[in-house]
């Protein structure tokens, strides 16, 4: 195939998608493809690595993001002073997009950055769910637990679903297991009441819960623990996949989705009575 014609092809969070069908697609694609995932851990990914070279990207540091910026302002004729480069790379927490979108602020209608021109919102600094899970997990108290829970950029029925899958690879004993999913069961009624009489304060007693796993250990578990990408999510997404394509195909050849399920069939059983079958 000419080079020309290749297209990169992304596939974002491998995870959550059939891998025998991402193995078969990779052995036989003649384009450049890149998987991302946040679960580099996940045994699954063990098929695929004979056929992909792994990368980890890293955050970029501050004196990085500060070298982007600098390039930006060359390229647009604007002046600025480096110290200020510096503290909107700072505030951006490696984040270059949110440092361009300040630079950009900063630099309308301006030939030149001055420090009276620079405003800066303070952004909260999130971290990767799985360093999360691990510092609620080791956590030594509930103070601690809280703040690394504080720091997780998840909703929390999520998040009640990464502990649910998550929580008999971390504690060994019963009874850490029993209260640890006490605490989530808890957490689950408030996140009903809040469902229910739309009062949101209940989501600091939702929040505290479930921070709250890290009291249900008798020790620290020091040794290495694989966590795993909640297996409920990953069924869902494959189901909307698979309705989506039947949704689409169905829209092609003018069916609705229920005559691509199946056909209903009447007939007669040997003792007389009517009687009806899906034939798929």
């Amino acid at each position: 195939m000419p080079s020309q014609n290749k297209r990169l092809l992304v596939i974002d969070n491998a995870e959550t998608i059939n891998f025998k069908e991402i193995l078969n697609f990779i052995a036989t694609s003649k384009n450049p493809i890149i998987l991302t995932t946040t679960d580099v851990r996940n045994k699954k990914f063990q098929t695929v690595t004979k056929f992909c070279k792994s990368i980890e990207m890293r955050k970029p540091t501050y004196l990085q993001v500060s070298k982007v910026l600098e390039k930006i302002g060359i390229a647009e004729g604007i002046a600025v002073d480096k110290k200020i480069l510096d503290e909107i790379s700072k505030n951006a927490s490696g984040n270059i997009r949110s440092a361009i979108i300040d630079f950009e602020v900063a630099a309308t209608g301006r030939k030149k950055i001055s420090e009276t021109d620079l405003v800066l919102e303070t952004r909260d600094v999130t971290i990767d769910i799985f360093k999360g899970l691990q510092r609620i997990f080791k956590a030594r108290n509930l103070s601690e637990a809280m703040d690394a829970y504080n720091e997780i950029d998840e909703e929390p029925r999520n998040m009640l679903l990464w502990f649910d899958e998550n929580i008999p690879e971390e504690y060994k004993t019963s009874d850490e297991i029993c209260q640890a999913y006490y605490l989530i069961s808890r957490a689950d009624i408030f996140l009903g009441r809040i469902t229910n009489r739309q009062y949101w304060g209940f989501l600091r007693y939702v929040n505290k819960y479930i921070a709250g796993i890290s009291t249900a250990k008798n020790k620290v578990n020091f040794s290495f623990v694989r966590y795993k990408f909640p297996s409920f999510l990953s069924k869902m997404s494959r189901a909307k996949g698979d309705k989506n394509m039947k949704r689409e195909i169905g829209r092609k050849i003018s069916q609705s989705e229920a005559e691509l399920t199946g056909h209903l069939s009447w007939g007669i059983d040997h003792s007389g009575k009517e009687t009806k079958r899906w034939i798929i």
